[in-house]
């Protein structure tokens, strides 16, 4: 039987902005909408449908397992993914005459459901009622958190020098950033600690944004000792964590540089797999701290 841990409750981070934030009065109306399949709402305002104008839709992408760097045009027959206005038997996916309409704030469910098992079987959380939304991209996932923990005129924590996009970000929410010195493995724990302890702001210290993975702009990537001193200064000083890591699953451990006309099978056996990447700040956490910004942009 599995141990977990309880999360600690950081509603009261919540900015301003999201505690005035109530749930739509129409949605109390959904439970009685769903006892009664004969019933038909014209609250919400859905099209119909069959005016939906795709009938279906058809993709051919490369099959699971092969190397599609290497793939020449026309040699790969592929696989076939086609999506239908109807339920197709044993597909997870749901149907166009779904994936069309309204959605709700989550993410279209199979994809959520998709990472949700992704998420587990990669960094298996510590503790219960974890969840996982999807966005449109981690820039959007960090104006939604910023939103979420951070008023105008707040104070966040960040590397001396950090991803360009998520200093806008700060900056056009009106967030200060508070610089940490960083080395080769990234933000330094005693430092992030030093300026902590003796912060004088007039607003406290709440929240540290980090790319622990090939850190951007200096690639550094923290080592797994790195990654836990970093945590225990968090936990000491009741930080909350941004964890930007799109680079995660570009990690190549001890496997040989080469030309691309020179790999062969022990090449790609050389990669570390997922078993062996270092472990993220999220698999450390067991808090709720851990706010992860994951992405696929980098691989597909």
């Amino acid at each position: 039987m599995t141990n977990y841990n309880t999360p600690i409750d950081f509603s009261p981070y919540f900015t301003e902005r999201a505690n005035r934030r109530n749930v739509s009065p129409l949605k109390g109306l959904l439970r009685f909408m769903q006892a009664d399949p004969t019933l038909i709402s014209l609250g919400g305002g859905l099209p119909n449908p069959d005016l939906f104008p795709f009938i279906d839709v058809s993709a051919t992408v490369v099959q699971p397992g092969n190397n599609a760097i290497n793939v020449a045009e026309g040699e790969e027959k592929g696989l076939n993914i086609t999506l239908t206005r109807s339920n197709q038997h044993g597909s997870k996916v749901e149907p166009l005459k779904s994936l069309l309409q309204y959605g709700g704030g989550f993410g279209v469910k199979s994809l959520v459901d998709f990472f949700t098992e992704h998420m587990l079987s990669t960094h298996n959380p510590k503790y219960k009622d974890w969840s996982v939304v999807s966005s449109v991209g981690s820039t959007d996932s960090l104006s939604k958190v910023i939103d979420l923990f951070l008023d105008e005129g707040d104070n966040i924590l960040v590397c001396e020098w950090t991803y360009p996009t998520a200093i806008e970000t700060f900056h056009s929410s009106g967030i200060h950033r508070v610089p940490v010195k960083i080395d080769g493995e990234g933000m330094i724990p005693s430092a992030l600690d030093e300026v902590c302890s003796n912060w004088s702001g007039e607003k406290p210290l709440r929240m540290v944004y980090l790319i622990p993975t090939g850190q951007n702009p200096s690639g550094a990537t923290m080592s797994l000792e790195r990654r836990k001193e970093f945590y225990k200064v968090c936990q000491k000083h009741n930080l909350i964590v941004i964890e930007d890591d799109p680079y995660y699953f570009l990690q190549f451990a001890n496997a040989p540089v080469c030309d691309s006309k020179q790999e062969t099978e022990n090449t790609f056996s050389e990669l570390p797999g997922i078993e062996r990447l270092i472990p993220s700040l999220l698999s450390l956490d067991t808090d709720g701290r851990i706010i992860r910004l994951d992405t696929v942009s980098k691989l597909l």
